[in-house]
């Protein structure tokens, strides 16, 4: 009996450092789990904030895409409704002038319907 109880305090004597060293690496362990964890959280955010900000651009830029073919339609418009006017015989400068300024003011209706940025 005189070995058991040796045993037994050999035990004792060692089972406070055991447990206190697998405590620790079991909190160890839970602490870096939810460190990692945290780490791809971030990095999803990140990932998802970059795909908004380039959707976000794709779609700006593909409207400025569509606003410069709409303008330049309105402009070719233009050009084709006064294309007959070339040639027009017995035209005073006045009409010319006139002419000139129709133009304009359909082109410069042309470029506020459709703003260039």
């Amino acid at each position: 009996m005189d070995q058991i109880d040796k045993i037994i305090k050999k035990l004792n004597k060692l089972s406070l450092p055991t447990v206190i060293l697998i405590a620790s690496l079991v909190i160890g362990g839970f602490y870096y789990a939810s460190e990692v964890n945290k780490q791809k959280s971030i990095e999803r955010q990140q990932e998802m904030k970059i795909q908004e900000e380039k959707t976000k651009t794709d779609q700006i830029k593909q409207e400025q895409e569509q606003t410069a073919k709409q303008l330049q339609d309105c402009l070719n418009k233009v050009a084709e409704g006064f294309k007959g006017l070339e040639g027009i015989k017995n035209a005073t400068r006045d009409d010319y002038n006139m002419i000139i300024d129709l133009i304009q003011k359909q082109k410069d209706d042309c470029f506020k319907r459709y703003p260039q940025k």
